[in-house]
C-alpha cells in the first residue's frame, strides 16, 4: 500500500492511497465469479452466463461496490499506519479501480483538534464597572415616578410633556381629503416629530377639541421614525409612499390632551413600587441593590466572555473548516432547520461556531491539565435543582433525562462553570470605573 499524505494548516488531512492490481485484483475477480454463480440473470441458468457478458452488463456496479469496500478497509489501515486521529467524517473518493487497474483513492477528513496550551493562567482582561452614587439612586427613583405616573386630562394648551390623542387625515393644499387615504387614530408624545418633520412644533400648545391643518416634511427616503409603543397606527401608509411629494398636509382633530401627574416620593410611593417596602429608605435600598445586581451580573457576563475570547486568541491551534461545517450540519439536523435556510444560517454563524468549538477544546484541555472534574453526584444535584425550580417531581425529570442527552449537557455546563471560575481566579483583571450612566451607555453601544 502506497500512501501520500497532505495536511493543511487548519488540520484537514488528505491521504492518497494506491494498491497495485496484484494486491487487490483478486478481490474484483472473486466478486465477478460470485455474482456470476449466484445471480439470476435472464436468459441464463445460474453460473452459466458468459463472464464477458457479466462484465459488460454489470461490471461498473460490481467494480464500484468492491472498490468502495476495499477503500473503507484500507483507509482505516492507512489512518492507523499514519497515526492520525480522526476528528470528523472520513470522505472517500475513488480515482482508479478494477481487476487490472488496482485501486487508487483519497481519504479526506478533519484531524481531531489537539490544542496546545501556551497561555491560560494570568490572562489579561479589562472590564467596565460602575460605582453606584446617591445621584444614580435619585435618577432611578425619578424613572419609577414616571413609570407610576397617572395621566390627567387638561383643557390648557398642550405642554411639551403632554400626550395627545388625535385623528389625522391627509389633505391636499386646498383642504380637501385625499381619496383613498383613511383617517388615522394616533396617540402621540412630543419629542421625535412622529407625524413628520415639523409636526411637534405645529401641535405644541394645541387644546382638546381643537382642529389644525399642519404642513409636514418627510425624510428623503420617504420614511419617518419607527413608531413607539404609544403610537397606535401612526400614518404608516401615508409615510411609506416613496414617490410622493416631500411636503404633505394633515388635518388634525385633537380628541384629548393629557399630562402625567408624578407621585410624591414618600412612604406610600415606596409601597406602590413594591408592597414589601414600608418606607422611602427601604425604596432607596431596594433601588441600590437592584442596580448592584443588574450591573454586577452584566459585569460578570462581560468578564466571562472576555476571558473566553482572550483564551481563544492566546492559544491558537488548527481547526479544520470541514469539522466546523459538520458540527453546524448536525445542529441543523437536530433542530430540523429547513434545508433552504441552512446556507444562510451557516454563513451567518460560522465564526461564532468556530469560536465556541475552540473554547470547548481548550476548556477540556485545561480541565485535563488542572484535574478539574464534574462528578456524577454534582450532576445529580443539578438535576435536583431543576426539579426544585420547575416544581416537577424528580422521578419525572430523571425519566425525561434518561431519554435524551440532557445529563451530558448538564455536566458540560458545570464543567464550563468550573473552568471559567478557574480562569477568572488566575486572570489579570483591570476594572475601568465609570458612572452608572456611562456604564449603561456602553451596554447600548
Amino acid at each position: 500500500m502506497n500512501i501520500t499524505r497532505e495536511i493543511s494548516p487548519d488540520g484537514e488531512a488528505t491521504l492518497t492511497i494506491s494498491l497495485p492490481a496484484e494486491v487487490v485484483g483478486g478481490k474484483f475477480k472473486e466478486a465477478f465469479d460470485k455474482f456470476r454463480a449466484e445471480a439470476s440473470i435472464p436468459g441464463f441458468r445460474p453460473g452459466k452466463a458468459p463472464l464477458g457478458f457479466v462484465k459488460q452488463r454489470y461490471g461498473k456496479a460490481i467494480n464500484v461496490d468492491v472498490a468502495d469496500d476495499l477503500a473503507r478497509d484500507y483507509a482505516k489501515q492507512a489512518i492507523e499506519q499514519e497515526k492520525l486521529k480522526i476528528g470528523g467524517t472520513v470522505k472517500l473518493d475513488l480515482k482508479t479501480y478494477g481487476e487490472d487497474k488496482g485501486l487508487t483513492f483519497t481519504a479526506s477528513f478533519p484531524l481531531k483538534p489537539q490544542p496546545h496550551l501556551t497561555h491560560y493562567r494570568g490572562l489579561r482582561i479589562m472590564v467596565n464597572d460602575a460605582d453606584i452614587a446617591e445621584s444614580d439612586i435619585d435618577d432611578q427613583i425619578e424613572g419609577l415616578r414616571h413609570k407610576h405616573a397617572l395621566l390627567e386630562s387638561i383643557d390648557d394648551p398642550a405642554p411639551a410633556n403632554s400626550i395627545l390623542t388625535l385623528k389625522a387625515r391627509e389633505i391636499d393644499p386646498s383642504g380637501l381629503p385625499l381619496i383613498g387615504r383613511a383617517e388615522e387614530n394616533i396617540i402621540l408624545e412630543f419629542g421625535e416629530d412622529r407625524l413628520g418633520i415639523g409636526s411637534d412644533e405645529q401641535l405644541l400648545g394645541v387644546r382638546a377639541g381643537e382642529t389644525r391643518t399642519i404642513k409636514i416634511r418627510q425624510p428623503q427616503s420617504g420614511l419617518v421614525s419607527a413608531p413607539t409603543d404609544h403610537q397606535i397606527i401612526g400614518l404608516n401608509e401615508l409615510n411609506n409612499q416613496t414617490n410622493q411629494p416631500n411636503e404633505k398636509y394633515l388635518h388634525i382633530e385633537v380628541l384629548s390632551v393629557e399630562v402625567p401627574q408624578l407621585p410624591e416620593v414618600d412612604d406610600d410611593f415606596a409601597k406602590s413600587v413594591n408592597e414589601k417596602l414600608q418606607h422611602i429608605a427601604d425604596l432607596r435600598n431596594y433601588v441600590k441593590f437592584t442596580l448592584m445586581g443588574y450591573i454586577g451580573a452584566d459585569v460578570q457576563r462581560r468578564l466571562e466572555r472576555g476571558i473566553i475570547h482572550r483564551l481563544v486568541e492566546d492559544n491558537p491551534f488548527p481547526l479544520a473548516k470541514s469539522l466546523v461545517e459538520e458540527t453546524m450540519m448536525l445542529w441543523a439536523e437536530e433542530n430540523k432547520v429547513p434545508i433552504s435556510e441552512r446556507r444562510r444560517l451557516f454563513e451567518e454563524n460560522f465564526a461564532d461556531t468556530e469560536h465556541n468549538m475552540r473554547w470547548i477544546y481548550l476548556r477540556d484541555e485545561i480541565a485535563t491539565v488542572e484535574n478539574i472534574e464534574v462528578s456524577e453526584e454534582e450532576t445529580n444535584q443539578e438535576v435536583q435543582r431543576i426539579a426544585d425550580r420547575t416544581g416537577e417531581p424528580l422521578e419525572i425529570i430523571e425519566r425525561r433525562i434518561e431519554q435524551s442527552d440532557i445529563r451530558e449537557r448538564l455536566a458540560d455546563r458545570l464543567l464550563d462553570r468550573r473552568v471559567i471560575d478557574f480562569l477568572v481566579r488566575y486572570a489579570d483583571i483591570e476594572r475601568r470605573k465609570m458612572t452608572v450612566q456611562e456604564y449603561i451607555q456602553t451596554m447600548e453601544e
